[in-house]
């Protein structure tokens, strides 16, 4: 008795050995069912889980009916009355029937003993061990119900890690594939982000364009009409000069005239061709120069104000401090704020009323910064439009923007400028934005 005691113990040595060396949970199944047979030596065996959900039990590796490893993964059960699936309730977890159908996919090939021993971690049912004989009607020994019921034991903890430890890994793969994912979707995002803001600036440099050749074409329609006249008249100048000395003074006094009007407006068309210069829209953003603020946000903001045609009904009040004549700073970045700032008063503050005001203040903030407020009377917004203001796409009036103004004006002051900016909705209507910016003494040239 003591020599089969260490025998059966050799065994179940054996088995437990062989399913430490599984490497997953599937590998673990089938070496469960080869330890049954191999080490523990027993006819028939198999492994089953239990699908609580489906209430199913679902075939792994199991044994045909003369004895040999199978896939059963196809495998499919229904949970019957002879199964516990309260493992916690059966004695030891083990349940014996003797004269029991020996059944080979659905299909009864003998008759025998029959053991099932439940696997489950702690009070969670996880399967059950499935032990058949073919060629022994001897029930097991206790010894060997202590070993099959160790063995399960030992089988429901590994089955639970390696159960946690591939649905860890299913998530990570799932975490994974939506990072990607999402890392995919938020580049095509920021491209897509980055030509609409291109388009919209290409949008500002039309409406731009169209201003400025709406503006010119009036002092140059006035010059060559002059000229035209100042020529015609030349002509009948030169056939009175046989006649009468007061035609000659009074086509004189005509051309003196023409000339003088011809020569207003190709000075008005000279200074708005060097204002618009001045403050080309396609300014890298980047580049930082020395600027005579006193004289180039005055020519910004009027030459802005100018390209829209309800200029007349706005009135213009601006005020730069008289110090900043030297402040090195980004042209092409102010004339990008400012153009949106104007554009959106006119689209949006302007939008219901006839008359209004427009005003921008410059002042600086001790050594090293300055500060614009830019102020305009029109319609406002409430204090949740406040909210989303610098928010990209978001507009107060689709039909006219894009919602991308205010939030290409953001983006300029904080990253290109490294200033500060901010909206305030006042309480009798209108909008104000305060934008302070630095000395970019330290900054080159890119």
């Amino acid at each position: 008795m003591a020599e089969q005691s260490d025998n059966d113990l050799v065994r179940l040595q054996l088995a437990i050995t062989r399913l430490n060396s599984a490497k997953d949970f599937d590998q673990l199944c089938c070496f469960a069912v080869k330890a049954i047979l191999e080490d523990l030596g027993f006819d028939r065996a198999g492994v089953l889980l239990y699908d609580q959900g489906n209430q199913q039990q679902v075939g792994t590796w199991g044994t045909d009916a003369k004895g040999r490893m199978r896939d059963e993964h196809n495998l499919r059960l229904p949970i019957d009355d002879s199964l516990e699936t309260q493992p916690h309730k059966a004695p030891n977890h083990i349940i014996i029937k003797e004269n029991h159908p020996l059944i080979d996919l659905g299909k009864v090939v003998s008759h025998g003993w029959h053991l099932q021993c439940a696997i489950h971690d702690y009070d969670e049912l996880l399967g059950w061990l499935f032990i058949d004989n073919l060629t022994s009607s001897k029930l097991p020994s206790p010894n060997q119900k202590a070993a099959i019921n160790l063995f399960a034991k030992i089988v429901g903890p590994l089955m639970m890690n390696f159960k946690q430890n591939e649905e860890l890994l299913d998530k990570n793969k799932t975490l994974f594939r939506v990072n990607n994912h999402f890392e995919v979707t938020l580049t095509e995002l920021h491209e897509t982000q980055k030509k609409l803001v291109e388009g919209e600036k290409m949008a500002s440099l039309g409406r731009l364009v169209a201003g400025i050749a709406h503006e010119l074409n009036t002092p140059l329609g006035n010059a060559t009409t002059s000229i035209s006249d100042v020529n015609f008249t030349s002509k009948i100048l030169n056939n009175q000069l046989r006649n009468s000395t007061e035609d000659i003074r009074d086509s004189i006094e005509h051309m003196m005239h023409g000339i003088e009007l011809c020569e207003k407006n190709v000075i008005k068309a000279s200074k708005l061709v060097k204002n618009f210069r001045s403050i080309a829209i396609d300014n890298n953003v980047d580049n930082f120069d020395e600027v005579n603020l006193t004289d180039f946000v005055p020519n910004l903001v009027q030459s802005l104000v100018s390209l829209w045609q309800r200029k007349e009904e706005i009135q213009l009040n601006i005020n730069v401090d008289p110090s900043l004549t030297t402040w090195r700073t980004s042209t092409g970045a102010l004339t990008q704020i400012f153009t949106h700032l104007v554009d959106n008063a006119f689209q949006h503050a302007f939008i219901s009323k006839y008359q209004g005001h427009l005003i921008l203040n410059v002042e600086r903030l001790g050594s090293n910064e300055i500060q614009f407020k830019f102020h305009d009377d029109g319609k406002g917004v409430t204090q949740e439009q406040l909210k989303l203001l610098f928010d990209p796409f978001y507009t107060t009036n689709r039909q006219t923007g894009s919602g991308l103004g205010t939030s290409i004006v953001y983006n300029i002051v904080v990253q290109n400028l490294k200033g500060t900016i901010e909206a305030f909705s006042n309480e009798n209507g209108g909008l104000s934005y305060t934008i302070c910016l630095p000395n970019l003494a330290g900054e080159t040239k890119t």
